[in-house]
């Protein structure tokens, strides 16, 4: 995982996941130490965040994942299913509910609610939009929440293979 800090400086995780192995750099500088293992838990919460963010159509059956269908609800013309997702003793917060919209004419995912962990409904919502394949796989492109906040994933890329060095050092 590579991005700048808030405050601008450059970073690169290099992770080995459900491992505390792994590299850091913070503004080209290696990290060693106690620093290390902090940043690899960082890590390793962007990752399970980030994926969520990402490619959650296809968690829905990961381990500790909870479904319960929550029925169905007319929008316009279209006719959602609902599912409820819950989680049992996974990821860095378990606490986490979300209803999953999926259109039941295109079978997609075009919304969710979530009331994160510690929070109370009524639920944020975020629309699921911009839809592309890419190598037989399917992405939302962009997710709007009701708050005028917008999450892009722009540039996917999806490859067979990386070559031996690629997580080795920046």
């Amino acid at each position: 995982m590579s991005g700048k800090t808030r405050a601008g400086v450059d970073f690169l995780f290099i992770h080995k996941l459900n491992t505390n192995e792994g590299m850091a750099w913070m503004g080209g500088n290696k990290i060693e130490g106690d620093s290390l293992r902090k940043l690899l838990k960082r890590a390793n919460s962007l990752w399970i965040n980030d994926t969520y963010w990402m490619l959650m159509p296809y968690k829905l059956r990961d381990p500790g994942v909870t479904l319960k269908y929550a029925g169905s609800e007319r929008m316009g013309d279209y006719i959602f299913d609902k599912i409820a997702l819950s989680f049992r003793d996974v990821g860095d917060t378990p606490g986490d509910h979300y209803w999953v919209w999926v259109n039941r004419g295109s079978h997609r995912v075009e919304r969710w609610d979530m009331v994160l962990q510690g929070n109370k409904p009524p639920p944020e919502s975020y629309s699921w939009e911009g839809w592309e394949q890419h190598d037989g796989l399917w992405f939302a492109t962009t997710k709007r929440g009701a708050d005028k906040h917008v999450i892009y994933t722009r540039n996917l890329e999806t490859v067979d293979s990386f070559p031996a060095a690629e997580f080795t050092q920046p």
